[in-house]
C-alpha cells in the first residue's frame, strides 16, 4: 500500500505524519483542489512533500510549504474569476458582431 492511498506520508525521521487530503475530501486543511494543482506537469503540493521524504522538516520549511499552498489556493480564486469574466468579454463581443 502506498503513502498516497493510506492518505498519509510518513517522514520516518520525524515522529508526526502529514494528513494529506483524499481525493473525496475529508476535512483536510489542504482542499482537494489545491491538492491535485499542477504546474509544468507537476502536481505541486504533492511534489514539495515527496522531494523532502525521509527527513524532518524544519519550521521554516513548514511556513514556506504554508505558503506554496496558500499561494496555489489564491492561483485558484483567480483563475476562476478571470474565467468568469473571460465569458463576460467573449459573451460581449459576439453581441457587438451580430
Amino acid at each position: 500500500m502506498s503513502w498516497l492511498s493510506t492518505g498519509y506520508l510518513n517522514l520516518k525521521s520525524c515522529s508526526r505524519r502529514i494528513k494529506l487530503p483524499k481525493r473525496q475530501g475529508n476535512g483536510s486543511l489542504i482542499s482537494p483542489e489545491v491538492w491535485e494543482y499542477h504546474i509544468g506537469g507537476y502536481q505541486v503540493a504533492e511534489k514539495w512533500l515527496k522531494d523532502r521524504k525521509d527527513r524532518q522538516l524544519s519550521s521554516e520549511e513548514v511556513a514556506h510549504y504554508t505558503r506554496v499552498i496558500t499561494a496555489i489556493a489564491e492561483t485558484i480564486t483567480i483563475q476562476e474569476t478571470l474565467d468568469e469574466l473571460f465569458k463576460e468579454v467573449e459573451t460581449s463581443l459576439l453581441e457587438v458582431k451580430l
